[in-house]
């Protein structure tokens, strides 16, 4: 009886302990994933600077552009002081519009660049594709955004912003009006231009002849 009471004991003291390392290892996955997020202590994953730089390119580019920077509600409440102040200045110049918590602020700059007419442009490195993907229309929104998407890098010491706008033609195997075929190679970015050969008379017109 005794013995029986000794390890039922042990069972119970084994049970909590494993208890208590499986709530721990929780509450240290849940650490690393909210730092995997993002949103660490150490302060904001969000480069307002880099996206004032790009305001700043486009404005030099084109005096008469209207940029409009489109911010998720989440990052409009910066730690640093200079983020804060790039805020403050794209506010004060009516650039900046913020999309309200629970919506995707994607969906926001879209319906914006769309229903801006086709003089309107998006800058943005976002392929879209989850958007792309859930649209009834898939072709017409690829036709749109290969001729409305500017995309950018940074490059140099000074990470100076550039923009790389569309191309002036569709990248798609398209006829010439005067007959050459011009087929786009993925592998090399370059295109592949075919002449038919001249049209040979009938055999039918021959023996009719």
């Amino acid at each position: 009886k005794e013995a029986a009471r000794r390890k039922a004991k042990a069972a119970e003291t084994k049970g909590a302990e494993a208890k208590a390392g499986k709530s721990e290892a929780g509450g240290g996955k849940g650490r690393r994933s909210q730092q995997a997020g993002g949103a660490s202590d150490e302060g904001d994953s969000f480069d307002y600077d880099q996206v004032d730089r790009l305001v700043r390119e486009v404005l030099r580019s084109d005096s008469k552009a209207r940029p409009l920077v489109i911010l998720h509600t989440s990052h409009t409440s910066p730690s640093a002081p200079a983020d804060r102040e790039h805020l403050q200045r794209w506010a004060a110049d009516g650039m900046l519009l913020t999309s309200p918590a629970g919506m995707n602020d994607d969906w926001y700059w879209l319906h914006a660049a769309i229903a801006s007419g086709d003089g309107c442009v998006a800058v943005s490195n976002d392929e879209m594709r989850d958007h792309h993907f859930g649209m009834m229309s898939s072709a017409a929104f690829l036709k749109w955004k290969e001729r409305h998407i500017i995309h950018f890098d940074f490059y140099g010491a000074s990470r100076a912003a550039r923009l790389l706008p569309p191309l002036p033609y569709s990248h798609v195997m398209q006829c010439h009006e005067s007959g050459i075929w011009h087929v786009p190679l993925e592998e090399t970015g370059k295109w592949l231009s075919l002449r038919p050969p001249p049209p040979t008379v009938p055999v039918n017109a021959l023996r009719d002849w």
